[in-house]
């Protein structure tokens, strides 16, 4: 009887799963990996995406084991291939699956690169570089060498999915369509705008950046809310509470302008600064702020904590001012130990040495 062998080289489809087994995580020089909403808001989960073709990488750190790596070696599958036998040998046929575009990619800045150039390569604009990236990028003509960045994977706003929102209020904000949001597949609604994945990071397909309207003031005047000497109007709110104590390493400002960095120990109890509710537990320890949590206290004022090491809340709960609500870390982007504090006042961030006693 004749025997037929069929050999699948690993490598000739890269991202794609081979009896179980995926291929792109045996590829070697890469430095581009890509994240899904699942992976985003739970670090723990074991999860693996498809990546994109066709595009330098170079192995990034991995440290959840969640993130399949890019291969630069060709094209993947783009729909389930079959390896057959001949006629009647259907025994001996492999399936290789192509896994859903992700959410975003996360990508390694190298010497030489720059943002058109990056953008160029994943084929967006610019624009959607600075915007997902705002933390990270201080200055567009100058990357910072090993800084790592989140790309959407179409052009796009990446959006911390929280507890309250909706999919309508989200295509407003961000002047996108409801159909866009729910139709991106890797964002998990299944088709059903009611099945907002809270804690996962989502994709906005064709969103933007809409500025919030502020006051007409003159630009850095004590009246301007951007300005690090603006004096808060009073807010019908209790007293503030710091986060947690420890050298404040990055005034807000022109060079740092979302918020105050706090240096302190790893897992330095954090408090919520001010009573409300609980409305992002999650994050990409990866990239931008890590693992981090939004707090929505009313009157159009929130707070977010970043770079956090462990989460001690969950989405939708009301906490007290000085309750525990995490512990500090060195996730996302960052060069040390801290706590990334900011507040925002109708979505506006503002100096939170205004507001802190």
């Amino acid at each position: 009887m004749l025997v037929l062998v069929f050999v699948v080289a690993a490598g000739a489809f890269p991202g794609t799963t081979l009896s179980g087994v995926n291929v792109a995580s045996l590829q070697a020089n890469d430095r581009t990996t890509s994240v899904g909403p699942a992976l985003a808001a739970n670090p723990t989960e074991d999860a693996r995406n498809g990546a994109p073709a066709n595009r330098e990488a170079r192995a990034t750190e991995d440290p959840a084991g969640t993130i399949a790596t890019e291969s630069s070696s060709g094209p993947s599958p783009t729909a389930t291939e079959t390896a057959e036998g001949d006629a009647g040998a259907d025994s001996g046929a492999q399936a290789i699956t192509q896994e859903p575009t992700p959410v975003f990619y996360e990508y390694e800045v190298q010497p030489g690169d720059t943002v058109s150039g990056i953008a160029a390569r994943y084929g967006i604009g610019i624009d959607y570089i600075l915007w997902n990236n705002i933390d990270v990028i201080d200055d567009a003509n100058s990357l910072m060498i090993g800084a790592k960045l989140q790309i959407p994977a179409v052009e796009g706003i990446i959006h911390s999915a929280s507890y309250g929102e909706t999919v309508s209020d989200l295509a407003v904000e961000y002047d996108s369509t409801t159909e866009a949001i729910v139709n991106y597949e890797a964002n998990g609604f299944g088709g059903d705008p009611n099945l907002l994945p809270v804690g996962a990071l989502i994709l906005i397909p064709g969103g933007r950046l809409i500025a919030p309207v502020a006051p007409d003031v003159v630009p850095g005047s004590s009246e301007d809310p951007a300005s690090p000497s603006w004096t808060p109007p009073p807010l019908s709110l209790p007293s503030w509470l710091w986060p947690a104590y420890g050298p404040i390493t990055s005034q807000f400002g022109p060079a740092h302008p979302l918020g105050i960095d706090i240096s302190m120990v790893v897992n330095t109890p954090i408090a919520a600064a001010m009573s409300g509710t609980v409305t992002f537990v999650g994050g990409n320890p990866c990239c931008s702020y890590g693992n981090h949590i939004i707090i929505d206290h009313g009157d159009g004022t929130e707070t977010r904590y970043a770079h956090l090491s462990q989460f001690y809340v969950s989405a939708g709960q009301w906490v007290n001012a000085g309750d525990i609500i995490g512990a500090s870390g060195n996730t996302g982007y960052s060069t040390g130990p801290h706590l990334h504090f900011e507040i925002r006042v109708n979505g506006v961030p503002v100096n939170p040495l205004s507001y802190l006693p």
